[in-house]
C-alpha cells in the first residue's frame, strides 16, 4: 500500500497534521492532531483563507499546488504560530491533494505554546524530517552553483579588463618609448594578440597592388607578397574605410587576400598562415599617417571568435593612439631634418667666417703691428696722427671681425666658457684704463667705482667677462658727448662657495626711445638708423653681450631716457675659489688693497711681473709681412729673434740651435704648426721641453684645444700687440730652469703666478715661494690619497670632492698642468663617468720635479 492508498484512520496514525484539499482547494480532510492545534481549518474551509505556502509567492491554484507535488514546502498559519514542513501528493482515487507534514519545532517550549503533545505526532516523522532536509541541501548546493558560475563569470570580466588596461598601458609606453613606428608595431602587435584571444597577427602594407608583410606573430617564415583584392575582405575594408573591423562569425581570410601565383583563384575558404596553420580572419585595425591608411594590422583564428564590442572598442582607442603617434613620427622627422639643416647651414657659416676671418686677421696684424713698430719710431706729425688714425682703424676693424665670429659661433653653438680664477678688480681696471685714455681725449670723464667687498678668489670666463665690460663701457663712452660715463661694481650677496655681482654702466649721452629698449640687444641692430651712420658700428656689441651673459648665467637690463642717458645693469653669480692654501694670507701688513691675486692662465695682463732676461725666439710663419711685422716687435722688445718659413724648418732650426721660445703659426706649407710640435715633442730633452705658442688668427676653442692636446703651452690671437709679444717671451723662463723631461716647465707651472708668489713678501722674494711650495708638499699627499680610494670604491662623490680641493690648491701654487687634470676628473664624477686619475698621478710628480728647480732659486 502506497501513502496515496491509506485510509482516514491510517492517515491520522501516521501523518496526523495532513490535510486533503479538492481541485476548488477546499477542506476534504484534516488530521486530527492539526485539526486540535488549528480549528479554523475545519472541513469545506478553503485552505489558503487560514494557511500560505511559502515559496512560491504567486497566487495559489490547484494547477500550481499539482506541480508542486513531491516538493518539500512550508504551510504556515495566517494567525498562528503554526508552521507545517511536509510534502505535497496527488491521490489515486480522486482529484485530491495531500498535504502530509509535521510541526516544525525549533525548542521544546513551542510545544507547550501550541499545545501540542507527544501523542500528537505520527511514528514516521524523522523520515520526513530527513527529506526535507535532503530537499534542502540540494537547493544550497544548487544556489552555490550559481554563486561559482556568477564568481567565475565576473573573474573572467576582471581578467578581460585587466587585460585590456594592460593593453593599454603598454601601447601607451610604446608609443612613449618607440623610436619607429617597426619598432613600435614588434612589441605592440603581440600584446593586442593575447589581449584578443587570438593565436596569430600580422602587420601589412599596401606596395602599389600588392601586400607586404612586415611582421609575424609568433616569428614564422615570411608570408609571401600577396595581390590586395580591393573590394573584398577585411583587410580590404580596413584600407578602404580606415576603421577597425570584426568580422562576423563565418567569414574567411580568402574573401580578402589572393594568394600568388594564382591571382584570379579565391579558394578555399581559408589559406594557410605562413604555410603552417589554417586560419581565419578575427579583426584588424588601421594604421594612419597624413590621414592616409598606410597598413593593416591583421588578427587571426584557426576557429572564428564571436565578436567583442568591449574588445572592437579597445582596437578603436588603439588605432587612434596609433594615428596619434605616426603623426608624431612624422612632424618629429620633419623637425629634425629642419633642424639638421638649420645647424648644417650654420656650421657652413660659422666655418666660412672662420676662414674669413682667418684671411683677414693675417693682413690685419701686419697693418697694427707695423703701425705699433712705427708708432714706437717716435715719427713727428703729421706722420704720427696718419699712424694713430692706421691704428684705430685696424682696432675698428678687427673689433668688427670679432663680433661677427662671436655672433656666429655663438649661433652654432660652438662658443663655450671657460672658467678659471682671475681677480675682479684687476679685471675691471684693465678693461677701463684705455677706454678712460679715449674718453680723456674728447674731455669725458669715466668714473669707476669698486666696493670694498669685491672678491679676488671669483672662477669665471675673465676674457668673456672683459669683453661685456669693454661693450658697456665702449657704448657709454662712444655714445656721449658730454657729461660723464660712471662704472660702479657691487656684491650684493657672497657666501663660502658664490658671489653674486652687479655691474651698472651709466651715462649722460643720447638715450634710447622706450618702444626701442628690447630692440638694441638684436644683432645688427641700433635704437635709431642714423645712430650707425654718425656714432658707427655693426650693432653686435649688446647682442653678444646678452648672449654671452645667457651663457654664464646672469641678465643685463636697461633704463634710459632719450636726451638724458641710459644705465646698463648686469647680475651675474660665481663661484669663489677654494680657500685652501690663500696666499692673501701670506701679505704682509699693511700691503695695499691693489695687491690681489690674479690666477687666470695664459693669457696675463700686460705688465705682469717677469723675469728679466734676453731671449732667443724663433717665429714660424709663413707670411712674409707677418714675418716682418713679428719680427721688428720682437727686436723693439730687446730679444734676439730667427724666422723661418713652414713647420720643416722649424724642426731643423730647433735641433740646429737653442731657443728659449718658439712663436708657431698654426697653418703653414710643408708641415702644419700642430704636426711641427708634434715632431720638436718627440725630440730628447732639452731640445724637446722648449716652449711653444701658438700664434693664430683663428679664435676657435676647438682650435686652442688642439693646439694644447699636441703639446704647445699657450695660444695667443693675431694681431699680435708689443703687451702680449712681451708678456709671453718674458714670462719663459731661462734655459737654465727648464725641466729636464719632454715637458717644458711653462707646460707644467703658472709661471706669471710663480712670479706674483714670489713678489708677495717685499724683500724676501724666494722665502715667500718656498713657504707656499712646502704648504703645497704637506697638504696635496692628503688630496691624492682621497682620489685614489674614491677612485678604486668608485665614490664619485667623495672623488670629486678631493679633485675639487686639489685643484684649488693647484691654482694658488702656479701649478697648471695639475689643475687641468683635477678639473678633468672633477667633470667626470660631477657626469657620472669614472675619470682615469692617471693624468693627475704623473701631474703631481711633475710639479713636484718643476719645484724642486725653482726653491732656493731668486
Amino acid at each position: 500500500m502506497t501513502r496515496e492508498g491509506l485510509g482516514p484512520s491510517d492517515l491520522d496514525r501516521v501523518f496526523p497534521f495532513h490535510v486533503a484539499v479538492d481541485r476548488d482547494l477546499r477542506v476534504t480532510q484534516i488530521g486530527r492532531s492539526l485539526a486540535k492545534v488549528l480549528p479554523q481549518l475545519a472541513i469545506g474551509a478553503r485552505l489558503f483563507d487560514v494557511c500560505v505556502l511559502d515559496r512560491p509567492r504567486e497566487p495559489l491554484t490547484y494547477e500550481v499546488l499539482r506541480d508542486r507535488c513531491q516538493d518539500l514546502c512550508v504551510l504556515s498559519a495566517n494567525h498562528h504560530a503554526l508552521v507545517l514542513k511536509g510534502q505535497i501528493i496527488v491521490r489515486d482515487d480522486a482529484d485530491v491533494l495531500l498535504f502530509l507534514g509535521s510541526p516544525r519545532l525549533t525548542t521544546a517550549d513551542e510545544l507547550s505554546n501550541l499545545g501540542i503533545t507527544i501523542d500528537d505526532f505520527g511514528i514516521h516523522d524523522a523520515i520526513v524530517d530527513f527529506l526535507f532536509l535532503s530537499h534542502a541541501q540540494q537547493s544550497a548546493l544548487a544556489e552555490v552553483r550559481e554563486m561559482a558560475e556568477r564568481l567565475a563569470a565576473q573573474r573572467r570580466e576582471v581578467r578581460e579588463a585587466h587585460q585590456r588596461i594592460t593593453t593599454l598601458y603598454v601601447a601607451s609606453r610604446v608609443f612613449a618609448d618607440s623610436p619607429s613606428l617597426a619598432i613600435a608595431l614588434q612589441v605592440l602587435v603581440p600584446s593586442l594578440a593575447k589581449t584578443l584571444g587570438c593565436t596569430s597577427a600580422s602587420a601589412w602594407r599596401q606596395q602599389e597592388d600588392r601586400l607586404i608583410c612586415d611582421i609575424v606573430f609568433p616569428e614564422r617564415d615570411r608570408i609571401p607578397a600577396l595581390r590586395l583584392g580591393m573590394s573584398r575582405g577585411m583587410i580590404a575594408g580596413i584600407f578602404a574605410t580606415g576603421e577597425p573591423m570584426w568580422l562576423p562569425t563565418g567569414h574567411n581570410l580568402a574573401d580578402g587576400i589572393i594568394p600568388d601565383p594564382q591571382p584570379d583563384s579565391i579558394d578555399p575558404p581559408t589559406i594557410r598562415y605562413s604555410g603552417v596553420l589554417p586560419v581565419v580572419p578575427v579583426c584588424g585595425l588601421p594604421v594612419i599617417d597624413g590621414g592616409r591608411v598606410v597598413g593593416v594590422i591583421a588578427f587571426v583564428a584557426p576557429t572564428t571568435i564571436p565578436r567583442s564590442d568591449d574588445l572592437l572598442y579597445l582596437l578603436g582607442e588603439i588605432a587612434t593612439n596609433l594615428t596619434k603617434f605616426t603623426t608624431h613620427l612624422r612632424t618629429t622627422t620633419e623637425l629634425a631634418a629642419a633642424r639638421d639643416a638649420a645647424l648644417a647651414s650654420v656650421r657652413a657659416k660659422t666655418e666660412f667666417l672662420a676662414n674669413v676671418s682667418h684671411e683677414i686677421r693675417t693682413p690685419l696684424s701686419a697693418v697694427i703691428g707695423l703701425s705699433t713698430v712705427l708708432h714706437g719710431m717716435h715719427l713727428r706729425p703729421p706722420a704720427s696722427a696718419v699712424i694713430d688714425d692706421i691704428q684705430t682703424a685696424g682696432r675698428t676693424l678687427l673689433r668688427l671681425v670679432d663680433d661677427l665670429l662671436d655672433e656666429s659661433r655663438i649661433d652654432a653653438g660652438k662658443l663655450s666658457i671657460e672658467l678659471a680664477t682671475f681677480d675682479l678688480v684687476a679685471l675691471v681696471r684693465a678693461v677701463a684704463s684705455p677706454l678712460q685714455a679715449t674718453a680723456a681725449l674728447r674731455n669725458l670723464p669715466v668714473a669707476v667705482e669698486l666696493a670694498p667687498e669685491l672678491r679676488s678668489d671669483l672662477i669665471g670666463d675673465h676674457v668673456r667677462i672683459g669683453q661685456i665690460l669693454t661693450n658697456l663701457i665702449g657704448n657709454a663712452v662712444k655714445f656721449t658727448q658730454r657729461g660723464e660715463v660712471r662704472v660702479r661694481v657691487r656684491c650684493v650677496d657672497a657666501d663660502a662657495t658664490t658671489a653674486t655681482l652687479t655691474v651698472a654702466v651709466s651715462d649722460t649721452g643720447i638715450g634710447i626711445n622706450a618702444d626701442q629698449l628690447e630692440r638694441v640687444f638684436e644683432p645688427f641692430t641700433q635704437a635709431d638708423g642714423s645712430t650707425t651712420r654718425k656714432f658707427g658700428g655693426a650693432g653686435l656689441g649688446l647682442s653678444i653681450t646678452r648672449r654671452l651673459l645667457t651663457l654664464m648665467g646672469g641678465t643685463i637690463a636697461v633704463t634710459s631716457t632719450p636726451g638724458s642717458g641710459s644705465t646698463f645693469t648686469v647680475e651675474l653669480r660665481l663661484a669663489r675659489a677654494p680657500v685652501d692654501l690663500a696666499p692673501t694670507s701670506a701679505t704682509a701688513p699693511g700691503s695695499p688693497n691693489t695687491s690681489r691675486t690674479r690666477t687666470q692662465p695664459a693669457l696675463a695682463p700686460a705688465g705682469t711681473p717677469t723675469i728679466a732676461a734676453r731671449r732667443r725666439v724663433l717665429v714660424v710663419e709663413d707670411n712674409p709681412l707677418g714675418q716682418r711685422t713679428t719680427r721688428l716687435m720682437i727686436e723693439q722688445l730687446g730679444h734676439d729673434v730667427e724666422v723661418v718659413g713652414d713647420g720643416a724648418a722649424a724642426i731643423e732650426a730647433v735641433r740646429r740651435t737653442s731657443y728659449d721660445l718658439v712663436l708657431m703659426d698654426c697653418h703653414l706649407p710643408v708641415l702644419d704648426g700642430f704636426q711641427a710640435t708634434a715632431h720638436i715633442r718627440a725630440l730628447p730633452a732639452p731640445t724637446g721641453a722648449i716652449p711653444i705658442v701658438a700664434c693664430t688668427a683663428s679664435v676657435m676653442i676647438d682650435e686652442r684645444r688642439r693646439c694644447f692636446a699636441v703639446g704647445m703651452d699657450d695660444v695667443v690671437i693675431k694681431p699680435l700687440s708689443p703687451a702680449e709679444l712681451r708678456r709671453v717671451i718674458e714670462s719663459t723662463p731661462p734655459p737654465a730652469t727648464h725641466l729636464p723631461a719632454t715637458k717644458s716647465l711653462g707646460h707644467v707651472l703658472d709661471l706669471a703666478r710663480i712670479e706674483m708668489l714670489r713678489e708677495l713678501l717685499d724683500g724676501n722674494r724666494q722665502v715667500a715661494l718656498d713657504q707656499m711650495i712646502a704648504l703645497f708638499r704637506a697638504h696635496a699627499p692628503e688630496y691624492l690619497a682621497s682620489i685614489e680610494i674614491g677612485a678604486r670604491s668608485r665614490d664619485l662623490v667623495a672623488l670629486r670632492r678631493a679633485a675639487h680641493g686639489l685643484h684649488g690648491m693647484s691654482l694658488n701654487v702656479g701649478a697648471s698642468a695639475l689643475a687641468r687634470a683635477c678639473a678633468d676628473v672633477e667633470r667626470g664624477a660631477a657626469t657620472g663617468s669614472l675619470s682615469s686619475i692617471d693624468p693627475i698621478l704623473s701631474s703631481y710628480q711633475e710639479v713636484l720635479t718643476a719645484f724642486a728647480a725653482l726653491v732656493g732659486t731668486a
